[in-house]
């Protein structure tokens, strides 16, 4: 979802000095799916995380990525305060559940890591959907993390990383974060920035 908001954005802005005035406004009009309710709980999971209590955090993250994951949150505003990039609703706790040291982590685990395991075992062969869930849903779970490489090992053998480009640095990326239990972040050096902070790249993550 976040991808597809930056091309749009980004369309917007080249196009609008070859169209018409009202052309142009048609193209700014970018519409997102926000929730004042999950910018809301959004916050109240912070302030959580930043009185250590882990569980009431984990618990509202939880309840964000259940109820809200098909909408966005604002990431980012301008110097006048009016916002100029959303992010989605998963890929914001992602973040936000990447960060927690081993503490957070622990308590996270101790509540969801069984749920997680439970709907990763209800996968068939092929049932990428679940394996979908399980890694968007409990991204810093043992079951989520096996998701995850679940699902680049069926991009690898579907062919949707070509041979010789993309193909050999996925393979790379994952051997590095399995042996590791690191992060693996793949971008060009001109973009590492932002990949850095998340909105650029292809990030994988050991749980």
């Amino acid at each position: 979802m976040t991808v597809a908001l930056f091309i749009a954005v980004s369309s917007c802005s080249i196009a609008r000095g070859q169209l018409s005035a009202a052309q142009a406004r048609e193209l700014n009009q970018v519409y997102v799916r926000d929730s004042s309710i999950a910018i809301e709980k959004f916050a109240l999971a912070e302030r959580m995380q930043g009185l250590r209590e882990w569980h009431k955090a984990a618990d509202v993250y939880q309840e964000v990525l259940v109820n809200y994951a098909d909408r966005v949150v604002p990431s980012q505003t301008n110097t006048n305060g009016q916002v100029i990039q959303y992010t989605s609703v998963v890929t914001s706790v992602q973040q936000q559940l990447a960060r927690w040291p081993a503490e957070g982590l622990g308590a996270y685990r101790a509540r969801y890591e069984v749920e997680a395991q439970s709907l990763l075992d209800s996968a068939k062969p092929g049932d990428l959907s679940t394996l979908h869930k399980v890694h968007s849903s409990y991204f810093v779970t043992d079951a989520g993390r096996i998701a995850g490489v679940r699902l680049v090992d069926a991009q690898l053998e579907a062919g949707e990383f070509a041979e010789g480009s993309m193909k050999p640095k996925i393979e790379a990326l994952v051997g590095f974060v399995t042996a590791s239990g690191g992060v693996g972040l793949l971008t060009s050096p001109e973009r590492l920035a932002e990949g850095l902070v998340g909105t650029a790249g292809t990030r994988i993550v050991a749980a």
